[in-house]
């Protein structure tokens, strides 16, 4: 090979060739599952009242937790008695069951769950691995519940579930939908013609070729199924201030500097980058525990840079709040996003068939 030629295979080309075996090895071990429920020999089983799941077919990322949210706050508005299930990733109670309440340790019972906990006080938010004996847990304690949604779901099948929404990131490149390790996907692609409808989630953070794409790439797994499927905008309506709750409205194009911990960031500083100017972004591991020194250097360069906000996710928000100091008056520094999906008219299918569902 010349001294400065480029090799034929790249790092991360080679290590997806590798991981091809145990991709393939893993999807096999997926499919007979899938294939032993759909044939009835595993049998799910019944909640005893409607059950709606919010799953992805790929790692973290995809915007899943404000969907849920936005789920639940049209639940709530129309007094469905709604409640959630959730495995609490990461979470201490990842192995046990309990109740989130407002205010809850995210290193108890997860990120999500506590943000959602926060959110919707009046709601009850329950964690576990085994979402059976979770959902017993719930019903035994709350039986007013109607419905519940089961937050990250579509792969824990023994929970039989009356609709089954799948979310579709539009931003996340399609050779990841390859089955782990070689790609993120959780299983195969071909399981979304099990969804009771998609959610194509993100449109308006590419471009009309990307999404189009997408679309074709969903039209040609479902192979001819009439899956609805339903278009979701992200949108930064405020900035929360982490201490006191206190919003604001968007300044625009104000210098701020961004913090994550999710499982797509390029995304969330997509997102801020259109009403606000992005200094730095301070990008961690999904549901990553944040340090004090990691604060404080957080709080140091932001400073340096003559931001007068640091601008953070709501799942973030749960973990930073801890290490304001109100005597620095750090609260004013740090503020949450307030992100909300914008769903298509479309919608309007999936609630009346929530709507009839509720016992």
């Amino acid at each position: 090979m010349p001294r400065h030629a480029s090799p034929i295979f790249s790092i991360s080309t080679l290590l997806r060739l590798l991981a091809c075996p145990l991709s393939a090895l893993y999807s096999s071990v997926m499919n007979i599952r899938n294939w032993l429920y759909d044939r009835k020999i595993f049998r799910a089983q019944d909640a005893g009242v409607t059950v709606v799941s919010v799953g992805n077919l790929t790692l973290g990322g995809t915007g899943k937790t404000p969907i849920v949210c936005e789920l639940l706050r049209w639940a709530v508005e129309n007094h469905l008695s709604p409640a959630v299930i959730s495995r609490g990733y990461k979470g201490e109670f990842e192995t046990k069951i309990a109740r989130v309440k407002p205010g809850a340790n995210p290193a108890e019972y997860g990120d999500e769950p506590t943000m959602m906990a926060n959110l919707f006080s009046g709601v009850p938010i329950y964690v576990g691995s085994k979402r059976m004996a979770v959902t017993r847990e719930l019903l035994n304690a709350h039986p007013d519940v109607r419905l519940i949604f089961a937050d990250d779901a579509f792969q824990h099948r023994r929970l039989h579930r009356d609709i089954d929404i799948v979310i579709i990131d539009c931003t996340e490149p399609l050779k990841n939908y390859s089955v782990i390790p070689a790609g993120r996907g959780r299983e195969n692609i071909k399981s979304l013609r099990r969804a009771s409808c998609i959610i194509l989630n993100k449109v308006n953070l590419v471009s009309p070729e990307q999404k189009q794409n997408v679309i074709e790439f969903i039209d040609e797994i479902l192979d001819g199924r009439s899956t609805p499927v339903i278009e979701s905008e992200y949108h930064v309506r405020r900035l929360i201030r982490l201490d006191d709750e206190r919003a604001e409205e968007l300044h625009e194009f104000e210098p701020v500097t961004l913090v994550s911990g999710i499982g797509n960031p390029a995304a969330f500083e997509a997102l801020v980058a259109k009403n606000l100017d992005v200094k730095k972004h301070f990008k961690f591991r999904d549901h990553h525990r944040y340090t004090r020194g990691e604060f404080e250097k957080i709080l140091s360069e932001s400073r340096d840079r003559k931001v007068k906000r640091v601008v953070t996710t709501e799942k973030d928000a749960v973990k930073l709040r801890e290490f304001l100091k109100r005597d620095r008056q750090d609260g004013d520094f740090f503020w949450k996003s307030e992100l909300r999906p914008k769903l298509s008219l479309r919608v309007k299918w999936l609630y009346e068939k929530i709507l009839e569902r509720v016992h």
